[in-house]
């Protein structure tokens, strides 16, 4: 039983009538919103009034052919996408779709050294399962070791962090 004052739950407030609303909201069309999403524009507009009526309030001002987020319509969309991104983050956590792989770049030795320790420490610790090479260089490999020849072995070294950068 609904007390008086909150409504009940309704087929008007699910995940892809707030994704609607979020692109409607971004787009402010619901032409456009429909070809972001693929799909028929009265099926937007059929979403947008079941959201409205749903939530008893409208949220958006129907201008001519232009659309505007209403106050309510505006606090409500910081919501609906609050809601869409911990529905995604729930998602990958179940499904064990966070990311994973391999990560593969080159860089100079002084962003080797100096720049990238601790962003992938950083990036590590946000995606522990990508895979990161164990040794980072110049983009011309040939021309790191030429180079390397000439200054001898102490132009090696592994930087901050641990990563091992050859000279240029």
């Amino acid at each position: 039983m609904a007390r008086r004052g909150v409504s009940r739950y309704t087929a008007g407030m699910d995940v892809r009538t707030l994704s609607t609303f979020s692109v409607a909201a971004r787009t402010l069309s619901f032409t456009n919103a429909a070809a972001t999403l693929g799909c028929a524009q009265s099926s937007v507009t059929a979403q947008m009034k079941s959201l409205e009526e749903d939530l008893g309030s409208a949220l958006f001002n129907r201008v001519g052919n232009r659309l505007e987020l209403t106050e309510p319509g505006q606090r409500f969309l910081v919501y609906a996408e609050r809601i869409l991104a911990l529905t995604h983050e729930a998602k990958a956590s179940i499904n064990d779709e966070a990311a994973s792989g391999t990560i593969r770049f080159t860089a100079p030795e002084t962003i080797c050294t100096y720049l990238l320790p601790p962003l992938l420490k950083s990036f590590k610790a946000k995606f522990p399962r990508v895979r990161r090479p164990g040794r980072l260089g110049s983009a011309r490999p040939g021309r790191s070791r030429a180079r390397s020849r000439r200054r001898g072995p102490a132009g090696r070294g592994r930087a901050p962090g641990g990563w091992r950068c050859p000279a240029r």
